[in-house]
């Protein structure tokens, strides 16, 4: 099957071969000619760096250009590199080009009055952890913060149990349906033990939904209160810890609704600046076409 493949695209003159994480992407590539440009993306970098990450070094000259999603995942790339022995200068085929939001960004200014609605937006996986969103709702409700927790995804284990604290709307694939949820939300979760930088946040932070996400990937670089757009915890510690600090934020933004507010402002901005559909298309054009190399 690689013959045949790699076959097919050596007779195209002007081939170009773009990859993301993908096994037989890498396999393929001792097979490709020197006239095919090979353009791989990483969405994210496993916990544990045993996948693509990896799996790719033994190709990583063969790769003319390497796309990320941020600084973050770079400078593990540069780890990776100098310990497996890779030529720093191999560095210098990185390029960062942040995801896009499909959404519209809204040009509505949102106050919190009353309640919070807290969302999860992701797949029932190892990964996505959402029996910590659950276990958070349970402790919240415990606790008497005033805000109701809402799931949205298609959840394939049994949670029946968190019922009472939380209210599972399903997988929403209509797109308006589900800018109608992130417009009725004040906060997003993401529990997850890694990502790259969700399209869930930035979808949510156009509709001025505030952020409280562990701190993987690229996470730390665009969320933070320096910067005005919300929390991050520490993914690594115990889940009773992790639990225990997310409702902190939950809690302090719920008596501090004027510091919401201004997140949330913010929030709508940046997805304007740094994620917009625009700066994408033009980003991905200018690789793909090779200009300015």
């Amino acid at each position: 099957m690689i013959k045949l493949v790699a076959d097919a695209i050596n007779k195209q003159p002007s081939a170009v071969v773009f990859g993301s994480n993908n096994l037989f992407f890498y396999d393929l590539l001792p097979h490709l000619r020197s006239h095919v440009r090979v353009i791989d993306l990483t969405h994210s970098i496993t916990p544990k760096q045993e996948w693509c990450e990896t799996y790719s070094l033994p190709y990583v000259h063969r790769i003319n250009q390497r796309v990320v999603l941020g600084p973050n995942t770079l400078e593990t790339f540069k780890a990776i590199y100098a310990s497996h022995g890779v030529p720093a200068a191999l560095l210098a085929r990185f390029t960062i080009i942040p995801n896009k939001t499909g959404i519209a960004v809204s040009l509505l200014k949102k106050e919190l009055t009353g309640s919070l609605r807290v969302i999860f937006v992701g797949r029932d996986s190892e990964e996505k952890r959402p029996e910590l969103f659950f276990r958070i709702a349970e402790m919240c409700v415990g606790k008497g913060i005033d805000a109701r927790f809402v799931a949205i995804g298609k959840f394939v284990r049994n949670w029946n149990h968190y019922t009472p604290y939380v209210s599972f709307e399903g997988e929403i694939r209509d797109t308006e349906r589900l800018v109608e949820q992130y417009r009725q939300a004040h906060i997003i979760i993401i529990t997850s033990s890694f990502e790259g930088f969700p399209l869930v946040l930035q979808e949510a932070m156009s509709q001025g939904v505030v952020p409280i996400a562990t701190d993987v990937g690229e996470i730390p670089y665009y969320i933070s209160p320096s910067l005005e757009t919300g929390y991050t915890v520490d993914g690594r510690q115990p889940d009773d810890k992790i639990i225990d600090d997310f409702i902190a934020k939950i809690s302090y933004l719920q008596v501090n609704p004027f510091v919401w507010t201004s997140y949330s402002s913010r929030c709508r901005e940046m997805v304007g600046e740094q994620f917009s559909e625009e700066r994408f298309e033009t980003e991905y054009r200018n690789l793909l076409l090779n200009k300015g190399a």
